[in-house]
């Protein structure tokens, strides 16, 4: 990814570090992953961002580990070689919709899913989602989900459960064969960080698996169904709710 951080606005994951700032306050990281700005992925945060792969916070504010927050990097004029060459002054607020134009969405992998469901509770998640996302579900991705609320443990920062809901208004949740997402012209990308040391958020992937252009993957399904690949469309009824635990 050829582009000057200092000229974009990226799309970035709270890690769990933090700590109290010289002049009070927590202070905190953020690691970048998506260009709003371009509509790409950061394939390679740590090279990017040197040296830690992450934008430095200079006011964590009120968000958590796993939220999802906006950031426009500055310089960091007082770099050095294993501090984050990049950050921000801003208050960061976690990223709750996206508009219509949104072109990423993130993959969680669950034990139970019912797709023909009005919504549904994930129990327990490896990590949060962003606002629009997909679930794999026996090797198979079901969505454009909407992430309706998170809810976090009584201590500490883990996440509970999420609560999701159909993304459409038409209520449909789409079925795709996680082989098959060429053809409907989606981008997978998966990012671990080199330097994990005893982040949990770097511990894990970065994100979930992230599907790119995930409104053109809708559209590609509509033709596809047509021409008889492999996709299902479930249309669920508002008028009988469920509820459907995962993990």
């Amino acid at each position: 990814m050829t582009v000057d951080p200092l000229r974009e606005e990226f799309v970035a994951i709270v890690t769990s570090w933090s700590t109290f700032g010289q002049k009070g306050g927590q202070v905190g990281s953020a690691i970048p992953f998506y260009c709003t700005t371009r509509n790409e992925m950061v394939a390679e945060p740590i090279e990017l961002f040197p040296d830690p792969g992450y934008v430095f916070l200079v006011n964590r504010g009120s968000v958590l580990e796993w939220d999802f927050i906006l950031v426009r990097p500055k310089k960091n004029d007082k770099y050095y070689p294993g501090k984050s060459f990049y950050l921000t002054f801003d208050i960061p607020a976690a990223l709750e919709t996206v508009g219509p134009d949104c072109k990423f969405a993130s993959i969680l992998d669950v034990s139970i899913f019912d797709p023909a469901a009005l919504s549904g509770i994930i129990r327990a998640p490896a990590q949060n989602v962003t606002p629009v996302f997909y679930v794999r579900y026996q090797r198979k991705l079901f969505g454009p989900l909407k992430r309706a609320k998170v809810t976090r443990k009584s201590s500490g920062e883990g996440i509970d459960h999420i609560q999701w809901a159909p993304y459409g208004d038409d209520h449909s949740v789409y079925e795709f064969n996680e082989e098959d997402l060429p053809k409907y012209k989606l981008e997978k990308h998966v990012f671990r960080h080199p330097n994990p040391d005893d982040e949990a958020v770097a511990r894990n992937p970065i994100l979930p698996p992230a599907l790119n252009t995930f409104h053109d993957a809708r559209r590609s399904s509509n033709r596809a169904g047509r021409r008889g690949l492999a996709f299902s469309r479930f249309r669920i009824r508002p008028e009988t709710p469920s509820t459907t635990d995962g993990s």
